[in-house]
């Protein structure tokens, strides 16, 4: 499903790739939140909605599945 339709059913959507990748290869509608942060930054989530969360292990898993 893409992002901007997550977005659209209330999901908040967490980048947690390092802050320097974000800024290179941005996720459009996604919050950064580098996994190094995200234990000490739950508060900024709301708990009621769904959250999804982008990396860079999944993004290189999915391109190596394409080949």
């Amino acid at each position: 499903m893409p992002v901007a339709e997550l977005k659209d059913a209330g999901a908040q959507i967490v980048d947690v790739r390092p802050a320097a990748t974000a800024k290179k290869q941005p996720v459009p509608g996604a919050v950064n939140i580098p996994q190094a942060e995200l234990r000490g930054r739950l508060g900024d989530l709301d708990r009621s909605q769904p959250v999804f969360t982008v990396c860079s292990r999944y993004i290189n898993e999915r391109h190596k599945t394409r080949w």
